[in-house]
């Protein structure tokens, strides 16, 4: 209906007629054309010989697609099998890309809605199974596009033994949704069910899908493990093993205990605890194809009884350590004594009663591993000894002593702080004096001491009963008394007379009466006592008592009798 008419011109008439049902029959997907000035594509068109008024689109087209591709409504690409088959073609007349000649009346042909009336070239791009047109205007755009693929929208089935993988590609170029982020032309499943796998071009506006079937295949179990019988290694009743097996889909375990341990579960029952004696374990693997089982026994022997550890503490520096021993033994088993890892001494043989491992000095913490000497079976001990030293009582300085007067009350002997919890007790050599004071946080006074010797102070921990001695010592003396004398004392004098009294012995002196030792003074009349006492270098002090008689002086007159204890009084004029 462009230039030419295929109703009116009988060549064209023929071939329609004649011609076009061999292309057809032996599957021509595409036939272009020009002679007509203009531009001019059908449907996929199948079946149509006939004039435009014969033209039935429901019977005489494949697809009624536009054929576009592009996201319009109605616009799916022409999809198409390969071979000598009637599929339907695709018709373009292009023969404006010289001169764009007019049309006829009643263009654009009924089966060929997709024309334009203008100059323009048409373009081909194929690539493997795709085809896609293009009729380019004259003024650069797009009039018309197709495209046509090949052998696409595929459905078909793998058959696959469980756990393999499988590398699926969409059937076309250009677009891939296989799920959310999935996009690649290709893909790599390892299903783990029967399954149906979906590629699309798009998601939403779908225009091609191809279905991957997946039949997964399954193979028998058989485990693999060689599973012998096991005895226990080092007695322990936790056992571990593994076990193996091929089938597919991967059986389920489940294994039962049978003997001197009961029991069933799912898994291997690897890593379960063992009671004493023989026990038979029998594991059976499960699939879809079937079952297949394997038995082994697990013998455990008896173990060493667990007794205690006892002893340790801490010692006192200086001292030689502490014991540590079990509260316990079993005679056959042999008890070694450990640092952490480490063996301390030789092994000690059980008794049937408690065991001592010596007095231990070093510090740790200390454990007994028992061992059967005959099956090598093995227990820890329970509990440990931990061997501390304890520290010393702080050493404080021994305070006071020094001389005293003979007659005097002594002196004081003490330390200059202390500590709570520490008793600290005073010694004259290595004699115990009273009994132990306890410490204050402050310093401490034993009292006061007359005996003359050398004291020192032991301090002793209450807790730990270690002791330290107190630095120093304190000495106490006896200053002896001075002998005090007097002179100028024992005379009689007459009223008016002077006196001096003196003291010997000392280095200063007192004397009672107001008397200045050494100064004249006039005696009252009597017989006056006078005492005096005497200090040495040493600050100790005595006394002397002397007397001093005072007569009166008689009156002048004549002297008759016997003249016995009269003053004279002598005169001697200058």
């Amino acid at each position: 209906m462009g230039s030419h008419n295929s109703d009116g011109e009988s060549e064209l008439v023929n071939i329609r007629q004649n011609f076009i049902r061999i292309l057809e029959r032996y599957g021509v997907d595409l036939i272009i054309c020009g002679h007509s000035h203009d531009y001019e594509r059908s449907y996929l068109l199948k079946g149509h010989y006939g004039s435009e008024a014969s033209f039935n689109k429901a019977a005489h087209t494949a697809d009624s697609s536009s054929g576009k591709y592009n996201g319009t409504t109605n616009s799916c690409p022409y999809t198409i099998p390969s071979g000598h088959v009637n599929h339907g073609t695709v018709y373009v007349v292009s023969g404006s890309a010289g001169a764009d000649g007019g049309v006829q009346a009643g263009y654009p042909h009924n089966a060929l809605p997709f024309s334009i009336d203008d100059g323009g070239m048409f373009f081909l791009d194929i690539q493997n199974n795709r085809l896609d047109a293009k009729f380019i205007r004259r003024n650069n755009t797009i009039g018309d596009q197709f495209t046509i693929m090949k052998d696409v929208k595929q459905v078909d089935t793998t058959t696959m033994l469980y756990g393999s993988s499988v590398s699926l590609s969409a059937s076309w170029l250009g677009s891939y949704y296989w799920a959310p982020g999935v996009t690649t032309r290709t893909v790599t499943a390892t299903p783990t069910a029967d399954t149906l796998i979906q590629v699309k071009d798009d998601p939403t506006n779908t225009c091609l899908t191809d279905r991957h079937y997946i039949d997964l295949q399954c193979t028998m179990p058989n485990i693999t493990s060689s599973l012998a019988d096991i005895t226990m290694d080092g007695c322990h009743p936790l056992i571990t093993y593994a076990v193996s097996d091929t089938g597919r889909p991967a059986p389920v375990l489940t294994y039962t205990f049978a003997g001197a341990t009961i029991g069933s579960g799912i898994g291997t029952g690897s890593s379960s605890t063992f009671s004493i004696g023989v026990t038979t374990v029998t594991l059976t693997a499960s699939n879809e194809c079937g079952s297949s089982n394997r038995s082994f026994t697990v013998t455990i022997q008896s173990l060493p009884t667990v007794y205690n550890v006892t002893g340790g503490g801490g010692y006192c520096p200086g001292t030689s350590g502490v014991s540590v021993g079990l509260d316990n033994s079993q005679a056959g088993v042999n008890y070694q004594l450990y640092d952490g890892p480490t063996p301390v001494g030789s092994p000690i043989a059980g008794t049937g009663s408690s065991i001592s491992f010596g007095i231990i000095s070093s510090v740790a913490t200390y454990s007994v591993l028992a061992t059967d000497a005959t099956s090598g079976c093995t227990s820890p001990m329970a509990g440990n000894a931990t061997v501390f030293i304890h520290g010393l009582p702080a050493v404080y300085n021994v305070t006071g002593g020094g001389n005293y007067c003979a007659g005097a009350i002594g002196s004081t002997v003490g330390i200059d702080n202390s500590q709570v919890g520490v008793n600290y007790q005073l010694y004259n050599g290595v004699t115990i004096i009273g009994s132990a004071f306890a410490g204050t946080g402050a310093a401490i006074s034993f009292g006061l001491y007359t005996t003359a010797s050398t004291y020192s102070v032991v301090a002793t921990n209450v807790a730990t009963t270690c002791v330290s001695n107190m630095s120093g010592s304190a000495t106490v003396g006896i200053n002896p008394l001075p002998t005090v004398g007097t002179s100028g004392g024992g005379i009689a004098i007459c009223t008016g007379a002077n006196a001096t009294l003196s003291g010997t012995g000392a280095v200063s002196y007192v004397w009672t009466g107001g008397v200045a030792d050494g100064e004249a003074f006039t005696p009252a009349l009597g017989v006056n006592s006078y005492t005096v006492t005497g200090t040495d270098a040493n600050g100790c002090s005595n006394t002397a008592t002397t007397t001093i008689t005072v007569n009166t002086t008689p009156s002048a007159g004549t002297i008759t009798g016997t003249a016995t204890g009269l003053c004279w009084i002598y005169y001697k004029s200058d």
